[in-house]
């Protein structure tokens, strides 16, 4: 039983991981000011660095 959720757990992380790193893309893509476009790439990274362990 506890491996289901584990495994759920795991699936539910990596797809929210997968969907605000697109998000945060986007908006590093169409942002003009280099402060914000900075802080995104940060936002990016951290997801894409969860994406990678949780799978």
């Amino acid at each position: 039983m506890y491996s289901l959720w584990s495994g759920v757990w795991k699936k539910t992380s990596s797809t929210y991981h997968k969907i605000m790193h697109a998000y945060t893309y986007i908006l590093y893509q169409d942002c003009l000011d280099s402060e914000m476009k900075e802080a995104f790439f940060t936002k990016m990274r951290y997801h894409q660095a969860k994406i990678d362990t949780s799978a």
